[in-house]
Order: structure tokens, then sequence, then C-alpha cells
């Protein structure tokens, strides 16, 4: 069950580095664009990503992952069950409202 989840956690790591932007390289001679993947762990900025690189931000994002997962976890006995889920997802439907509430008060301002 731990290897199906860390295997799903890593398989969500790795889609989510993979999301294209609009934003276009500076290659100069060919049109392509730049997914947040080099934005994310291309860390020293040199066009390239490393080995090193690309292990480190897979740990981050999987320690990422384990805090949501943990969040959820409101028992903190390691299972999240569908009721820590449901409630889970309630609280951030709330916080999401919230947050929409004070931005568009801010906007009518």
């Amino acid at each position: 069950m731990r290897l199906l989840l860390l295997l799903a956690g890593i398989a969500l790591a790795t889609s989510s580095f993979a999301e294209p932007t609009t934003k276009p390289d500076n290659s100069g001679d060919r049109k392509s664009y730049t997914g947040s993947m080099f934005q994310n762990m291309d860390t020293d900025q040199d066009g390239n990503i490393s080995k090193a690189e690309y292990e480190a931000g897979l740990r981050k994002k999987m320690e990422e992952r384990m805090a949501h997962f943990n969040a959820m976890d409101a028992d903190g006995d390691g299972l999240v069950s569908k009721a820590e889920a449901m409630e889970a997802k309630a609280r951030m439907k709330a916080k999401w409202k919230e947050k929409r509430r004070l931005h568009c008060n801010k906007a009518d301002k």
C-alpha cells in the first residue's frame, strides 16, 4: 500500500513538472516553449536539468504531496479515510471561497 502511494505521488509529481507554459525561450533560431519543469527544476539557470536538479525537484514535490496527505490525515493514523478526504475538501473549498470573497472586496474598492 505504501509503495503504491509512493509510486502514485512520484507519477503526480513528474506530470506536474511537465505542464507547459506560454513563455517562449530565448533560443532565437526556433520557436519553442519552456515548460514549468525548467522554471522549477533548473536551479542554476543553465538551460539544462541535471540528474541532481531533477532528483531535488522530485523530492520537493514529494514533500509538498506528503504535507497535503498529512493535512488530510486528521487523526494522524497514516491513513486517509473517505470522511477525512471529504472534510479536507470542504476545508479547502471554504478557504478558496474566503480568498475569492476577499479578492472581490479588494476589486470593488
